[in-house]
Formats: C-alpha cells, structure tokens, sequence
C-alpha cells in the first residue's frame, strides 16, 4: 500500500516530455539468498502503458498484464521457482506506448509494484541435525531403560 511509481526519468512536463513510443523499458532489482531449500516472492504490479513480463534470472514467469495501461488495475504476481544461490536478478518490462491521441512520441513510462511476501526456507546447520540426533538417542536410552526395569 505504500509503493510509489518510478519512472526513466526523474520528473515529467506534460506534453513535452515522453519516453519514445514502443520503447521498452526494464526496471531490476537484485536480492541475495544464501542456501535455501525453497522461495518465493507475490505480489501485484502496473505499468503505464503496459507491463509485458516479470523475468527472474533470465526467465519469464509472469506473462504481461491484461489491462493494457490501465492506471488502477492491478495484476497479481506469485514466483515460486527459478531461484538461485547468490546474486537473483528481478526484472519488470515496460512498453511505452503511443496512448491513442496521436502522439507518435508517446507519453511518460512508469512502473509500481507492491510485494506481498518474499520468502525462502534455509537449509537447516549441521548443528541442527546433532541436536535431532542427541535428542533421538536420549528417547531411545530413556524408553530402553524402562523395558529394562
């Protein structure tokens, strides 16, 4: 509920400035996951003029918005695979279009996205499974204990 847009450029003066028409614009962000057993990352996205993928690592896995430029209809999101150790690059692409008044230049591009979760499981430290094992065997000491007396 508190994403702003952001744009190619910092400020905009209607009717003189605009982003080219058909001009695709990609806005990345980068997040770093250590070992993980699994991840995932939801959300809802708005492009003006229309939003035509999410892409994780050089992948696409949110096709384009069905809305087509709309400024108030949001497009959900949910990412569930295509994770990697390390340095994940997220990508939204924007196409700037010609929005119907005959503008051959087009107007302003932007983006906004709201995340609603980003998640990831870690492999659990060795430690841990020497704790599981300790554990294992003290239940098994105390229960071969009691069939003993």
């Amino acid at each position: 509920g508190t994403s702003q847009w952001v744009a190619p450029q910092a400020s905009y003066v209607a009717g003189v400035t605009t982003d080219g028409n058909g001009q695709q614009w990609v806005f990345r962000t980068t997040f770093d996951l250590p070992e993980f057993t699994s991840a995932s990352i939801t959300g809802r996205w708005l492009a003006d003029n229309l939003g035509t993928g999410i892409v994780l690592n050089n992948v696409i896995y949110s096709p384009a918005q069905t809305t087509g430029g709309s400024l108030t209809d949001w497009s959900a999101f949910a990412i569930t695979s295509g994770f990697q150790v390390g340095v994940n690059t997220l990508d939204f692409i924007v196409m700037n279009q010609d929005n119907g008044v005959g503008s051959s230049a087009g107007g302003p591009a932007g983006l906004r996205v709201e995340f609603q979760s980003a998640e990831y499981s870690d492999i659990p430290e060795p430690a841990t499974f020497v704790l599981l094992g300790a554990g294992l065997l003290a239940l098994g000491l105390v229960r071969r204990r009691r069939t003993i007396s």
